[in-house]
């Protein structure tokens, strides 16, 4: 499986490579946002069917995690 995410205006970010079961990877999705949150849409390529999930990413954010939030 592969997932693809893209911005809140369905601009493409990037993808992960391709993943098995219980693998995790890492979407480096650049600089180009504003401090701040935004919502993208994470996709699974090769799949047939609606996302079923929009995660807001908080950006610039001054905490022990080095400045990224993914929350539901």
């Amino acid at each position: 499986m592969r997932y693809s995410v893209r911005s809140e205006s369905a601009v493409f970010l990037g993808h992960t490579r391709p993943l098995g079961p219980g693998e995790v990877a890492i979407v480096r999705i650049g600089r180009g946002f504003s401090e701040g949150g935004h919502a993208l849409t994470i996709d699974a390529e090769g799949c047939v069917g609606w996302s079923v999930k929009t995660r807001r990413v908080t950006l610039a954010k001054p905490s022990p995690d080095h400045g990224w939030l993914a929350s539901d």
